[in-house]
């Protein structure tokens, strides 16, 4: 499942995506993305729609989400 909702999110929002912790660990993972936009308004809206789609696929098993912007000085 977190391959494939991984795969989802890679080709839906042309971001990098990866399985980053608990890769032993039975039916927990920890996914990170990363994406790169043109102002924080688009970054902010990107995330609000990767949220709900991650809800989508994964229903009841999304657990927690967190997002963050770096921005550049």
């Amino acid at each position: 499942m977190i391959k494939s909702a991984a795969d989802r999110l890679r080709s839906k929002f042309k971001m990098s995506v990866a399985e980053l912790d608990y890769q032993d660990t039975w039916q927990r993972s920890l996914l990170g993305a990363a994406a790169v936009g043109s102002s924080r308004e688009v970054l902010e809206q990107m995330s609000n729609k990767i949220l709900l789609e991650s809800e989508r696929i994964l229903g009841g098993d999304l657990v927690d989400f967190y997002f963050e912007i770096l921005e550049h000085q």
